[in-house]
């Protein structure tokens, strides 16, 4: 029980934040959707890259195994689920695809994909620069 809590708290967390972020973006920055949802994307994979490398490899909550797996519970499981937006962001590259927005879609792709990977692989690399 004391799990689906923290997954249910962390993911309540990360939604939340999401919608913010989504408003704010939408709203205030005048951003299209597809585009905010792809920064969120984004932001979700540098916390979760972060998260896990600094967790889970080297000198992190890890070392304590009860410990980290509650964090990975809480924080990747929990707030990044809630955060990312991936049935969000396939729903909008459908809607793409099915406004003849051919080639928004496919950009919309290739950039999730690719720089969702890079937010990942920085983030990990900065935290093991940073541990030293």
């Amino acid at each position: 029980m004391k799990d689906v809590l923290l997954v249910f708290a962390g993911g309540g967390i990360g939604s939340v934040c999401r919608l913010m972020l989504m408003r704010g973006l939408t709203t205030r920055c005048n951003w299209q959707a597809h585009n905010a949802t792809l920064l969120v994307n984004i932001v979700a994979c540098l916390v979760l890259g972060f998260f896990l490398e600094l967790v889970f490899t080297g000198r992190g909550a890890g070392s304590n195994h009860a410990l980290g797996l509650q964090l990975r519970l809480l924080i990747a499981t929990g707030f990044c689920g809630g955060l990312s937006t991936f049935s969000t962001f396939s729903y909008e590259t459908y809607a793409l695809i099915r406004s003849h927005e051919i080639a928004s879609a496919a950009v919309n792709v290739l950039l999730s994909l690719v720089l969702c990977v890079l937010a990942v692989a920085f983030s990990a690399w900065l935290t093991n620069l940073l541990r030293g």
